[in-house]
């Protein structure tokens, strides 16, 4: 099974980029701490462009996003840099409250998502 579940902040904006059929998405850099290896990664997301008010409020405000989705591997993304890339592909944005509450022992909850229907 292909999912991930990434928490981090947005490294810039989101940009809103055509693709070859017709349609935009957004893409977007998330830096995530890796656990693993206990440094910083950066993460490439795509989503759809209707969360773009979620992340440019995110990027005003500093505050964490948490991204559901898939991890994809592609060629020709950048053609400045060849070869194949890794992307999430974002089935589900949340922003993430820094406040605390009752039941909440990590101080993170999700105050605004916009799921992606059917």
């Amino acid at each position: 099974m292909n999912e991930v579940m990434l928490v981090g902040r947005l490294c810039q904006g989101p940009k809103l980029a055509p693709t070859a059929n017709g349609f935009s998405v957004l893409w977007f850099s998330l830096s995530v701490n890796d656990r693993k290896i206990g440094k910083p990664e950066v993460m490439e997301v795509m989503c759809l462009p209707r969360w773009e008010p979620l992340l440019q409020q995110a990027v005003i405000t500093r505050q964490r996003i948490m991204v559901y989705g898939a991890i994809h591997t592609c060629e020709g993304l950048d053609p400045d840099a060849p070869g194949k890339h890794r992307f999430v592909r974002a089935g589900d944005v949340v922003l993430m409250d820094n406040g605390s509450g009752p039941g909440d022992r990590t101080g993170r909850r999700p105050i605004w998502t916009a799921q992606a229907k059917g």
